[in-house]
């Protein structure tokens, strides 16, 4: 589908979101208004600390096991395993991830009823990246949808975005459920909805191809990106 003559509809909003010390800028696309970012906060929005530096590599580890919120930085701890793709960074690298991609959680943490993002803010739903998606999908992009919301560097073999819509989405890689291990940096990015399909939860994800917006399910205890998504006035 081609609608010529139609452009993408967007709205930058001046005023940042600060959480945690941490400024995101926010963008109206359609009805939506989203973070730009993906989150970094090491808190939930009442103040308290969710639980970071859970060990990898093993079956056994913090990571694999636990059934509570946790939180990680891409590459995080000596005891995990560590793939990356990036043709810009080392994503393995700590403080190079964190600035790149934001921060991974598991969905127990997403779920927690502490809420991970600021008051008037919450964790998209599976209906609320659906909307999103429509909105893309009307305005050229059907079937390019994330190419469409994809970040325009930072992708392995030139597979970037045209970011059409502010989005920004980097390839932020995901942390494993069964050995806390660290995969696809520079390759693909995940973001949990706060729905679920049964035991699993509803994610998105963006890989270099193909170029949708793809929807799929996921173990709770995989390490996940988050977008902020203001609630509906």
């Amino acid at each position: 589908m081609v609608l010529t003559g139609c452009e993408p509809e967007i709205e930058d909003l001046t005023d940042p979101v600060t959480v945690d010390g941490v400024s995101y800028g926010v963008v109206q696309i359609g009805e939506q208004v989203w973070f730009t970012e993906n989150l970094q906060t090491t808190v939930y929005a009442n103040g308290d600390s969710i639980p970071t530096g859970l060990t990898g590599l093993f079956a056994n580890s913090e990571w694999a096991t636990t059934t509570e919120g946790a939180v990680a930085v891409y590459g995080d701890g000596n005891y995990s395993l560590c793939e990356e793709y990036s043709p810009a960074i080392d994503a393995c690298d700590e403080e190079q991830s964190l600035e790149a991609y934001g921060r991974l959680y598991n969905w127990y943490a997403v779920m927690d009823s502490r809420g991970l993002c600021p008051s008037g803010w919450h964790v998209p739903t599976d209906e609320d990246w659906t909307q999103l998606e429509d909105h893309v999908e009307a305005h050229v992009f059907e079937g390019q949808e994330g190419r469409a919301l994809k970040t325009i560097s930072g992708w392995m073999l030139g597979q970037n975005g045209t970011d059409d819509f502010g989005f920004a989405a980097p390839p932020g890689g995901y942390r494993g459920s069964d050995y806390g291990n660290f995969d696809m940096a520079g390759a693909g990015g995940n973001w949990w909805s706060s729905s679920a399909d049964g035991e699993d939860a509803i994610c998105r994800f963006l890989y270099t191809t193909p170029p949708g917006l793809n929807r799929n399910q996921a173990h709770p205890r995989k390490g996940y990106s988050v977008r902020c998504l203001r609630d509906a006035e």
